[in-house]
């Protein structure tokens, strides 16, 4: 794998975390 793709996977898979973290929690805001 090149490293760009590595980059990308590896902010699309903390950006999913961030999402999952965030989601439950704007509700209480």
């Amino acid at each position: 794998m090149n490293r760009t793709v590595m980059m990308a996977l590896v902010i699309i898979f903390l950006d999913a975390i961030g999402i999952g973290i965030i989601m439950p929690v704007l509700p209480a805001l």
